[in-house]
């Protein structure tokens, strides 16, 4: 009945009462529901996804992903709302939009709950590159569309991995850095990237761009640590070593001690090198841990010649 209203109801009225049916149904009023319910609350739903408002049509969606949860929703019904869900959302966040970037910035907080749950993960498999960002966007909406990126890599991840790389070369530091610290995290979702990641990485590195490569520097850390066969060439550690003094964040310097740590016989010098007392408590616990490793490899030598 409430639903019924709707054609009735300004854009408040209908904003209204779409979230007091969504709240009716978040606390279990949907266990209720028979199928022909389902299937009306539905069909007198989906026209409002094509309102000019972005309230009804956020409001709209919310109604629409809980129908989707019904036990009783047919799967007819079900690819019909997933299907129809979509466009209004692209015409939302598409450049020429009439939509302001703080209700796209409202919009994409909103797809970031949607898209991690796993009932919806694949909702914008057709339209992953609705979320790759542009110039002129405002850097909130920029860090927005790099959490989700990470969310669909598994939908599109050569062409998630390319645009990323394509970040990273930006003029803007604050950006590539995050574009970088992406890649990362989307290597952790999906393991076939790691190894065209760590090419990306290291020619950033090799391209001796400071500000990305601390960030690259921690990436690799990441990577190094979770994935036991990355292998990192000694001139890219032999880059990071060089351009140590001029990296800004202590955690990317802790992160190049580490990453030559891994390679301790070839960096060994330049850990010797380093004094404890001239640096902050983060790097001296690094170098301690690295200098502790080359104790723990000679006692291994020792033991081994003994044996």
């Amino acid at each position: 009945r409430l639903l019924g209203a709707l054609g009735e109801a300004n854009e408040w009225g209908q904003m209204t009462l779409l979230e007091a049916v969504t709240r009716g149904l978040a606390v279990g009023a949907n266990k209720q529901l028979t199928a022909l319910e389902v299937e009306a609350m539905a069909e007198r739903t989906l026209p409002r996804l094509q309102h000019g408002s972005p309230g009804v049509l956020l409001a709209a969606v919310n109604l629409l992903l809980l129908l989707l949860e019904c036990r009783e929703c047919g799967e007819e019904m079900a690819a019909t709302i997933r299907r129809k869900l979509v466009p209004p959302i692209v015409t939302l966040l598409t450049p020429s939009s009439a939509c302001p970037p703080e209700l796209q910035w409202t919009l994409l907080r909103s797809l970031r709950l949607i898209l991690a749950q796993p009932a919806h993960a694949a909702l914008l498999q057709q339209a992953v590159r609705i979320l790759f960002c542009r110039y002129h966007e405002p850097p909130y909406l920029k860090r927005e569309k790099l959490q989700l990126l990470c969310l669909v890599v598994e939908q599109a991840p050569e062409a998630i991995l390319a645009e990323l790389g394509e970040y990273a070369r930006e003029v803007d530091r604050s950006h590539a850095q995050a574009a970088i610290a992406a890649m990362a995290q989307c290597c952790l979702r999906q393991s076939s990237l790691v190894e065209p990641t760590v090419s990306l990485l290291s020619d950033l590195i090799l391209a001796e761009l400071v500000p990305q490569a601390g960030a690259a520097a921690q990436a690799l850390r990441l990577l190094s640590r979770r994935h036991a066969g990355v292998q990192i060439e000694s001139r890219v550690i032999a880059t990071l070593i060089r351009l140590w003094p001029l990296l800004e964040s202590t955690a990317a310097q802790a992160a190049v001690m580490a990453l030559a740590a891994v390679n301790y016989n070839e960096h060994a010098g330049w850990l010797r090198s380093l004094d404890p007392l001239d640096l902050e408590p983060l790097l001296q616990g690094e170098l301690l841990t690295a200098l502790a490793a080359e104790d723990a490899m000679t006692l291994q030598a020792v033991a081994a010649t003994l044996q």
